[in-house]
């Protein structure tokens, strides 16, 4: 595998921002006693800037083409996006009956999403639309896009989907529910390498599954 500058820009860059978001940001928090409301700030920001660095700066010609694509057969990926959504749910729904527990990343998201505040709004934009895109283009765009040359497909959308739901876990115990989110790492990985290696697709189908939850928990919540 050749290693050039190319590479290095469009993998290791937003592939080494992503490591940055995830866990030395709540490093940085914990170690300078910073609250709860400053964490989910500093995540928001770094949300964001790798959204610029990465789907809006370096893949964004790449976006754009697949955009046209997926514009002629929407009602296709509507559909699409749908069917997985009711797969993801059977599959949540038998994890949590056959472990009694749900996944300390979903309930720590409807903790602080259900307050009612400005910060709650913005987050739940973040991790509705925000999140997913980046999600997308490091999980399915440059782990399965940029490696398909070289190592054998099947293992990458393995790889990938185990890495997805591993990002997904906070505690030991969310070993026990962490099979939903492999589910839907190789469904979103299925639907990219289906569709023409199509990032957009499988964007659209995460945002839908993210949408739809967040829609649930307003509903919910109102309640």
């Amino acid at each position: 595998m050749i290693m050039n500058k190319q590479f290095y820009k469009f993998t290791c860059l937003p592939i080494l921002m992503f490591i940055v978001l995830l866990y030395v940001t709540p490093m940085l928090t914990n170690v300078f006693h910073a609250s709860i409301s400053t964490y989910l700030v500093v995540y928001m920001l770094m949300q964001v800037l790798l959204l610029a660095v990465g789907p809006m700066c370096l893949y964004k010609n790449e976006y754009l083409d697949s955009l046209k694509l997926f514009k002629k057969h929407i009602f296709k990926y509507v559909m699409l996006a749908i069917i997985l959504w009711i797969i993801i749910a059977v599959a949540q729904v038998i994890a949590a009956k056959m472990t009694g527990v749900s996944a300390s990343n979903q309930t720590f998201i409807n903790s602080v999403t259900d307050k009612g505040t400005l910060l709650s709004f913005a987050l739940s934009i973040v991790l509705t639309f925000v999140a997913p895109i980046n999600e997308e283009m490091i999980f399915r765009r440059i782990l399965i896009g940029n490696f398909k040359n070289h190592i054998p497909v099947w293992s990458l959308v393995i790889i990938s989907s185990i890495l997805f739901g591993l990002i997904h876990m906070h505690t030991v115990q969310d070993l026990q529910v962490i099979f939903p989110y492999i589910i839907i790492g190789f469904l979103f990985a299925g639907a990219y390498i289906k569709n023409q290696y199509n990032i957009v697709v499988s964007t659209f189908c995460h945002i839908f599954l993210n949408l739809v939850v967040a829609v649930i928990g307003l509903i919910a919540a109102s309640r």
